[in-house]
């Protein structure tokens, strides 16, 4: 998936048709990690490398999917970090 805005200045999340295969809980992360673009948090480039999995898209994406997937599976839900840090 990506994100990228339309001419009248609109968020637009892309959703890969060819990543279909993917778990549900990655889905749900890929998606949560679209959406923390739309509110100004970014990364370097379009690739999962050490310096980008440390970014709140990443970090948070991932933790995200994490949470569902223990609500999906009744397991206890993940600790919230304390503090993320403001986009911009």
């Amino acid at each position: 998936a990506h994100t990228d805005k339309d001419l009248s200045g609109r968020w637009i999340i892309h959703l890969n048709k060819y990543r279909l295969e993917l778990s549900l809980q990655n889905r749900v992360s890929n998606i949560f990690h679209e959406f923390l673009h739309t509110i100004g948090y970014q990364h370097t480039g379009n690739r999962d490398d050490a310096y980008n999995k440390d970014t709140v898209p990443y970090r948070v994406g991932d933790l995200f999917g994490e949470y569902v997937l223990g609500l999906l599976t009744n397991q206890p839900p993940l600790p919230i970090p304390a503090a993320i840090p403001p986009a911009g």
